[in-house]
């Protein structure tokens, strides 16, 4: 809010989030809600996409929205892109967001919002899986030689083209 206030309230929010089965509205109406009745940021400034159910999603769908309201898609390396955003999520999330952002080109500042310090050990294991998951080679060659018992172990040998462990 402070950063859309110090440039004039001139930009516009994407609220993004899809409703899980157990939510009574999609997250993306959740905080429309918030923004226009709370907040009081009027509704033609919020552009929402509740189709996302991941975090990916919620990037990419959201930089549908802002390439095509923009008029120009951002590239993955290119310089000079027509926009710039901030991208706000809880604190402990910012990291695989930002991560996420980048590998899709879009250009993003990451902004944490305050979790509660009671959220914060279910918070960091689920960020941890999360990121290992998406950078699990790095394991897989650690765990060496014990790598034909990890989940990871036959990609490995089918990416090396072979059916078995390699024995040095």
């Amino acid at each position: 809010m402070a950063l859309w206030e110090k440039q004039g309230k001139t930009g516009v929010f994407v609220a993004s989030g899809g409703q899980g089965s157990d939510e009574v509205v999609s997250e993306a109406e959740s905080m429309r809600r918030y923004l226009t009745e709370s907040r009081h940021v009027p509704a033609d400034a919020v552009l929402m996409e509740d189709r996302s159910t991941t975090t990916m999603e919620n990037l990419r769908f959201s930089k549908e929205i802002m390439d095509a309201r923009s008029g120009v898609q951002s590239v993955p390396g290119r310089r000079g892109l027509a926009y710039r955003c901030a991208l706000v999520t809880s604190d402990y999330h910012v990291f695989r967001a930002s991560e996420y952002a980048h590998h899709i080109g879009l250009k993003a500042d990451g902004v944490g919002s305050h979790t509660r310090g009671y959220y914060w050990p279910t918070a960091f294991i689920r960020e941890f899986i999360a990121v290992a998951k998406a950078h699990l080679w790095p394991y897989c060659a650690l765990a060496r030689p014990g790598i034909d018992r990890l989940p990871c172990a036959t990609g490995l040998y089918r990416a090396l083209g072979r059916d078995t462990p390699v024995v040095e």
